[in-house]
């Protein structure tokens, strides 16, 4: 009889899971072999794309090469030219003879010339002044030109419009100096000429005596020397109008009535108070710089020269002194103290004081 044979059901479990891990890896397998073809197809598209690319690159290269060789030539036929040109023109001018090629003449011809302005060279008197003061470089041909000093001068051929012109034309703390000298000038040179005593003493009349009677006049003094130093004490007294407006003071009066052995008398007693406390306007600050001043008068803070200030100082008379020739920041004496006075009330009794 045959031996029976057990049937192992855990072997048969173990082949049936390597079978399945077989048909598992074999997907696997096709599915990495189908993305390496794709991979590989990409791959071919991207390196057929550089090559084309790196084609171009080449070709372009190629062709800037050969344009920078055609300009380099023409550069190079260009710089003989205008060498072979400089020469012949060198040698016209050495020698003097006009037996050039007809190449030469047609190059020297073909030259350009710029068309030159000299309209101003002609300028004499008071034009000339004029433009040499204030040059306008809006001036491009001689119809604007012509206009520009028709603006300026107008009809100053007789001597009642150059005066009456001069009579219009005053200048103050608030005036811009260039404008009226500019527009001033040419009438006085006509009234005057020559004269620079006669065109200093037009110019002062027509100042305004708050700047006036800081510049003083000096012997043997040009006209062009008085107006600078004109110019130079109206930019300086507009400069410390400009950073001392905040210094400026006021003066308020109050009236007190004294009563003693029956007469009467009244005093007015000057108090000095801030600006701050009540605002002023704008005229206040424009009536003169000096006036707003808070320090004392002295070399270091004056726009005077040292032979202005030192006949200045000579005309000053110390008010707590009395004395003439020194002002108050050389004062030996002590400053007066000043009081505020309050107002007395005076009864109409009739009645004398007790003694």
């Amino acid at each position: 009889m045959l031996p029976i044979l057990k049937y192992d059901t855990s072997k048969e479990t173990e082949i049936t899971e390597l079978r399945n891990q077989l048909i598992q890896g074999e997907s696997q397998f096709q599915s990495a072999a189908e993305e390496h073809q794709d991979v590989l197809s990409v791959f071919k598209e991207l390196n057929s794309a550089y090559e084309s690319e790196f084609k171009k690159n080449a070709e372009l290269n190629l062709q800037m090469t050969i344009m920078e060789n055609v300009i380099f030539k023409r550069e190079l036929e260009l710089a003989n030219l205008k060498a072979e040109l400089l020469q012949k023109i060198n040698i016209l001018q050495s020698e003097g003879k006009p037996n050039l090629s007809d190449t030469s003449c047609n190059a020297v011809k073909q030259i350009s010339k710029l068309p030159a302005f000299e309209v101003v060279e002609a300028l004499k008197g008071p034009d000339r002044d004029w433009y040499d003061a204030e040059q306008d470089t809006s001036v491009s041909n001689c119809i604007i030109f012509k206009e520009a000093l028709t603006r300026q001068h107008g009809s100053l051929e007789s001597t009642d419009q150059a005066l009456e012109r001069i009579y219009t034309l005053k200048i103050t703390m608030k005036s811009e100096f260039n404008s009226f000298i500019q527009q001033i000038r040419p009438s006085i040179k006509l009234i005057s000429g020559d004269n620079d005593t006669l065109a200093i003493a037009i110019l002062r009349k027509q100042v305004g005596l708050e700047i006036r009677k800081y510049v003083p006049k000096l012997a043997n003094e040009s006209f062009k020397e008085h107006e600078k130093r004109l110019k130079a004490h109206m930019y300086d007294s507009q400069e410390k109008f400009t950073s001392h407006r905040s210094k400026g003071m006021e003066i308020d009066s109050y009236s007190a009535a004294i009563q003693s052995h029956n007469y009467e008398y009244s005093i007015t007693a000057a108090q000095y108070v801030n600006n701050n406390r009540r605002p002023q306007s704008t005229n206040y600050y424009q009536r003169n710089p000096f006036k707003r001043s808070v320090h004392p008068h002295n070399r270091e803070n004056t726009t005077m020269t040292k032979d202005q200030f030192d006949e200045y100082v000579k005309q000053c008379t110390r008010f707590n002194c009395g004395i003439k020739g020194h002002l108050r920041s050389a004062c030996l004496k002590l400053r007066r103290s000043f009081r505020s006075m309050n107002v007395a009330l005076i009864e109409d009794s009739g009645k004398e004081q007790a003694q």
